[in-house]
């Protein structure tokens, strides 16, 4: 019944040993919780079979999450009257999400009214979960049912359901009635309504009122309405405005508002202000989108900046912001710190972590730890570690290996891999060298085209050749242009 997948709790040990003997005698509370907790794992994995065996047996010992959680994997699965009959169990013990599952089934079962009585006996017990009901109405389509319960919420002084409800009210056309909900809100201290009308006004696809409520919005110092106000000024053309905007919003840590203003900086190249708004938003969680602010530095020829940036990315914990800090490290010839950088993401299995954690090695004399990391890369599927794999066999004399490598790599898509293992073959087996060469060049090497262009022409065909010469021209190839030439000449 174990499964390498599952992360269970703590005293799993017990609680097999409870699942999987008689239970005649009495249950440790510990092992009851950890079969709970075990299910639930299973449930959310997507795997109700072993599920239902873990949740059935806390359940059948007394814990009411677990009869709640077995109800609900019922009813998904089609088991409609045990599901209703275990979420019964657990409402009847007091757990309040059971007593909204059972209202909620019993609803769209059509036994409209003793739902009712099982809604609101959870609505009284737990405030919080009206909002999750709304929303489930809503994405099933039960508009009516969806609105009656956002006005109870409403009414009972929930600003939130106040605001769901004036949008949903908005939306059908009345605007004095979606006034009404939108005022209450604002009593009730609600300061998002502004962006509530915008994000309206957008789904309507009305422009004027965008931008009206957007400002009306990010007047009341919304960070939300302020980020996305500045986006709409920037796209039309005013960054000037847009940054003057942000800089309050930044300035009071909001970590958008410091992600757009650092973009809009790098933009205009002020790159002191630019890293500084960018560290802080990493810092405040924004390292995602930080990242690319950092790639964009370097872009720009700002190696130093970008590294400040993409280091911020990392000491937030950020496992792309620690892969690309390791690379902008090796470019710079900082090949030692790279590489410690890089141990982490490429443990994880990062995309390109372990080939550039090999070739940091390299640049640091450890040969040994550098065809370890190609390796491991390689066996990944990584063709550039493959065909890194197959240079240094090659340059230590072993063909052999040198050809296997390069052959992975040649499979993976690795052009140079397809180029050079079209000259070792080609030493044997001219057909099947030519076959590689012409490989490499479909696949954009640029000196494989040229050599192409070349037998070809060797071998009278210059229609062809020509093709593969204007090819390679258009690939960089800057002998390509004289051969071409030559041909036209003769």
């Amino acid at each position: 019944m174990s499964d390498p997948r599952v992360v269970l709790p703590r005293g799993l040990i017990a609680t097999r040993r409870w699942l999987d003997a008689p239970r005649s005698g009495g249950t440790g509370a510990g092992a009851v919780t950890g079969a709970a907790r075990a299910g639930a794992a299973l449930a959310r994995q997507g795997r109700p079979e072993p599920a239902m065996t873990w949740l059935r047996a806390a359940a059948e010992a007394g814990d009411q999450e677990a009869m709640r959680d077995l109800g609900g994997l019922l009813v998904n699965t089609g088991e409609l009257e045990e599901g209703e009959a275990w979420l019964r169990r657990g409402a009847g013990a007091g757990d309040a999400e059971a007593m909204l599952h059972l209202g909620r089934l019993l609803l769209f079962l059509g036994r409209r009214e003793e739902s009712g009585a099982w809604l609101e006996r959870a609505a009284t017990a737990d405030r919080r979960l009206v909002a999750s009901l709304v929303a489930d109405l809503r994405k099933r389509g039960a508009t009516a049912d969806a609105d009656r319960w956002a006005r109870h919420a409403a009414e009972a002084g929930d600003a939130d359901m106040a605001v769901d409800l004036a949008v949903s009210t908005l939306l059908r056309g009345d605007h004095a009635e979606a006034g009404r909900w939108f005022a209450l809100a604002e009593r009730l201290g609600h300061t998002g309504t502004g962006l509530a009308r915008w994000a309206v006004a957008q789904r309507l696809g009305d422009a004027a009122g965008q931008r009206r409520w957007l400002e009306e919005a990010a007047a009341t110092g919304e960070p939300e309405a302020v980020v996305a106000l500045a986006a709409t000024l920037a796209k039309a053309g005013d960054p000037g405005r847009a940054e003057t905007l942000l800089v309050p919003a930044a300035e009071g840590g909001d970590a958008r508002a410091q992600t757009m203003l650092a973009w809009l900086l790098t933009r205009r190249e002020d790159h002191g202000e630019a890293v500084r708004w960018a560290c802080a938003a990493a810092a405040g969680g924004e390292a995602g989108d930080v990242v690319a602010i950092g790639e964009a530095l370097l872009e720009q020829g700002r190696p130093e900046e970008a590294e400040q940036v993409l280091r911020a990315c990392a000491d937030a914990g950020h496992a792309e912001g620690r892969l690309r800090l390791g690379r902008a490290l090796l470019v710079r010839g900082k090949a030692a710190e790279a590489a410690e950088c890089l141990r982490e993401p490429a443990d994880q299995g990062m995309p390109g972590a372990g080939l550039l954690l090999g070739m940091a090695l390299m640049e640091t004399g450890d040969e040994n730890g550098a065809r370890r990391a190609f390796h491991r890369a390689a066996a990944g599927g990584d063709g550039r570690a493959a065909h890194k794999l197959g240079l240094m066999a090659h340059q230590a004399g072993d063909r052999g290996a040198a050809e296997e490598w390069y052959l992975r790599g040649a499979r993976s898509g690795e052009a140079s891999s397809m180029y050079n293992l079209a000259m070792l073959l080609g030493e044997r087996d001219e057909a099947a060298g030519h076959r590689w060469l012409v490989t490499a060049a479909a696949h954009g090497h640029a000196h494989a085209a040229l050599r192409a262009g070349v037998a070809e022409a060797m071998n009278g065909r210059t229609e062809e050749a020509m093709r593969w010469l204007r090819h390679a021209e258009s690939l960089g190839e800057p002998q390509a242009g004289a051969v071409i030439a030559m041909l036209r000449g003769r």
